[in-house]
């Protein structure tokens, strides 16, 4: 979160959740729930690990891997990879924006 404050992204999304543990208990159960709340829209889950590409995959969201972050993702994710969070951010809205025209 504290990635999300400096560069004050929270402005841009409906909606942020995060988990605030290091085994990311509890990941798939918040994924789970957020679909649920939010059935109809467009969900994209940033992450930095394969597990979260599977919890995107578990509740049918979209993913963007961040390349710097606990796995080196690039070698095994063959979705969206993007080097900073505010590079994702961007990502998610380009495609948000480009396919609403």
């Amino acid at each position: 979160m504290e990635q999300i404050d400096y560069f004050e992204i929270e402005k841009y999304m409906d909606s942020i959740y995060a988990i605030d543990n290091i085994e990311a208990a509890g990941k798939e159960q918040l994924a789970m729930q957020i679909k649920k709340e939010y059935p109809n829209d467009s969900l994209w889950i940033i992450g930095d690990s394969m597990h979260d590409a599977q919890v995107a995959s578990a509740i049918d969201a979209q993913c963007i891997l961040i390349k710097d972050g606990h796995e080196n993702v690039e070698m095994k994710y063959q979705g969206i990879v993007c080097e900073s969070l505010l590079e994702s951010v961007k990502e998610i809205y380009e495609r948000n924006y480009n396919s609403k025209k």
